[in-house]
């Protein structure tokens, strides 16, 4: 298990790494997104392949980004294709549907507010909107069905995920690349 939660933790610390140097032109050269994306599709192909609990969760990240446009960058679009790819000789493994449609609402719902809400700058109370700025939707829904069914790897799985993904961030501030 602990091996799906350092899986995990690289998925998010290579998907915003992608999404640093393309997006917000982090200073290292257009190569390295371009292999993060791969490697980072071919992890979140292998998660899907090996957990029954943590597939339906990543799939509906995937879909909702694809869906709201966040994959837009050949980083990115290397990542999908990879992680295409890699599911045709890893295999899926078996999709709890319900959670596939509960996560799939809260993702798209999140990058909804996200895009049209908080980055709008509509939320004029600052607490609030530092709250939503730490996009807390998906979490809440991965704690809620962990705590309900008692699969606690999915919230452990997105939150090693979310710990990848904010420590990049923070890497990137910290030594101003």
């Amino acid at each position: 298990m602990i091996f799906i939660f350092l899986i995990a933790f690289f998925t998010g610390f290579l998907s915003k790494l992608t999404d640093l140097i393309e997006e917000h032109k982090m200073n290292l050269p257009l190569i390295v997104s371009r292999i993060s994306g791969i490697i980072y599709g071919i992890l979140i192909a292998y998660v899907i392949s090996v957990s029954s609990e943590l597939s339906a969760l990543w799939i509906a990240v995937v879909i909702s980004t694809i869906i709201t446009k966040k994959i837009d960058s050949l980083g990115h679009y290397l990542g999908i294709l990879s992680m295409l790819i890699s599911l045709i000789f890893f295999g899926i493994t078996e999709i709890n549907y319900y959670f596939l449609i509960l996560f799939l609402a809260a993702s798209i719902a999140e990058e909804i507010i996200n895009n049209k809400i908080v980055d709008a700058g509509k939320i004029k109370n600052k607490l609030l909107n530092e709250l939503m700025k730490l996009r807390p939707l998906l979490e809440i829904t991965a704690f809620i069905v962990s705590f309900i069914s008692g699969l606690w790897i999915i919230w452990f799985g997105l939150l090693s995920f979310d710990l990848g993904y904010i420590l990049i961030d923070k890497i990137k501030t910290k030594f101003n690349l």
